[in-house]
């Protein structure tokens, strides 16, 4: 679902505002999170029931993506909307990498662990190319609400499978005090053991160099390449990209 939105929120801000700067900063709306409270999510995933907090964080999404849809039903959806909506989004992401990856590794027996984090790859891999794909198509066909629309009932439809899921785990206490302590923990234990470091270091890199251009996937595409969000036809050949129906809809409105 989050390759989805972060379609979805890019092509919307460039065909309203024209401003790749604009885009960007909705998309660093959603990243941003995770720089700083990356590292207490695990702290937090370790104490707390990891089932209880995948499924709140999978229902908190189907909430954020509801009321967007609804907002942009309305005509009354503006960019600082869908940045806070990336904001929520990039709390739950932070949150959901430290829980959902953990568990993978409780929820099947030892043999299986590596198989189990290789399908959680590839399933990842679909995700990238299969939600751009589905955004872009919800977008062009169903519009902005519609698209988000999409996003709440797939949100929703993962926190009942969850809600599902037979799972248990040894209670621990959280203890605030302790946060700091168990950070500095894994930094010593990352910074004494080469493989690990090497792969935070690689992390660390592709993500500030590497991934960066997700950000202006939707600027790139509607005036490089002159697409339509779904790829089913071309766009005339203006400087400008012509907007869509939806986002003509919400400039007219006064959205901008």
């Amino acid at each position: 679902m989050r390759w989805l939105e972060l379609l979805v929120a890019g092509i919307f801000t460039y065909e309203l505002t024209h401003s790749t700067v604009l885009v960007a900063l909705v998309t660093v709306a959603r990243s941003l999170p995770m720089l700083f409270i990356g590292t207490i999510a695990g702290v937090v995933g370790e104490a707390l029931n990891r089932k209880r907090l995948l499924v709140t964080q999978l229902f908190v999404m189907a909430v954020s993506s509801a009321t967007l849809c609804a907002l942009a039903f309305a005509a009354q959806i503006r960019v600082w909307h869908l940045a806070v909506g990336g904001i929520v989004a990039g709390i739950v992401w932070a949150m959901e990498l430290a829980v959902r990856r953990r568990m993978i590794g409780e929820v099947v027996t030892p043999d299986q662990v590596a198989p189990a984090v290789a399908f959680d790859s590839l399933t990842n891999s679909f995700a990238r190319v299969l939600g751009p794909l589905a955004g872009g198509a919800a977008y062009q066909t169903l519009g902005l609400g519609g698209a988000y629309f999409l996003s709440a009932a797939l949100y929703l439809a993962a926190g009942l499978t969850v809600s599902g899921l037979d799972f248990r785990q040894d209670a621990r206490k959280l203890r605030f005090g302790r946060i700091a302590i168990d950070i500095a923990e894994a930094v010593a234990v990352a910074r004494a053991n080469p493989a690990i470091l090497a792969v935070v270091l690689v992390s660390i890199i592709m993500n500030m160099f590497a991934f960066s251009y997700s950000a202006l996937i939707a600027p790139i595409g509607l005036d490089v390449y002159r697409v339509h969000p779904s790829w089913s036809e071309r766009l005339p050949q203006p400087s400008r990209s012509a907007p869509s129906r939806s986002a003509s809809r919400y400039r007219q409105a006064g959205c901008a």
